[in-house]
């Protein structure tokens, strides 16, 4: 997708999550230096909605504790220019809930901005786990002087 197109992206999110740091859900990617990731990570036994932001290199991390393990974590992403809402729900009965509203610079119209689904598990004691993703869907918006 060009760089400054204007979108929203949707996933149900299902996983067996074991061991600290184990994550799944969304990101957006400009490049190395400027990226958003956001969904479920499980840390110290807590399970968090969970948003990691990069811009020119420096990184903050967004989390919001859950009651539990939720299957599915829906997740609904809206880019509008330089904008992105994150939102999460806890399960498909739930209504979103605003979590992050993020500054994510603008690529350049004819490089591509990357977005998809993501998961991992950088803790060295796991083989891995489990993840589901379901009914992503993603959907281009106009945007003012497009």
């Amino acid at each position: 997708m060009n760089g400054e197109q204007s979108f929203t992206i949707t996933v149900n999110v299902y996983g067996n999550y074991r061991v600290v740091y184990d994550q799944a859900g969304l990101m957006l990617r400009n490049d190395a230096h400027n990226w958003i990731k956001c969904g479920i990570e499980y840390v110290d036994g807590i399970y968090y909605a969970s948003a990691v932001v990069t811009v020119n290199g420096w990184s903050d991390w967004s989390v919001v504790p859950l009651s539990q393990n939720p299957n599915p974590l829906r997740l609904r992403v809206k880019r509008e220019r330089e904008a992105v809402h994150i939102e999460y729900a806890e399960s498909e009965n739930h209504p979103f809930t605003m979590m992050r509203l993020a500054y994510l610079p603008l690529a350049k119209k004819t490089n591509p901005i990357m977005i998809g689904i993501m998961c991992a598990s950088p803790n060295e004691k796991t083989d891995g786990f489990d993840v589901i993703f379901d009914e992503l869907n993603i959907t281009k918006h106009q945007s003012n002087g497009d």
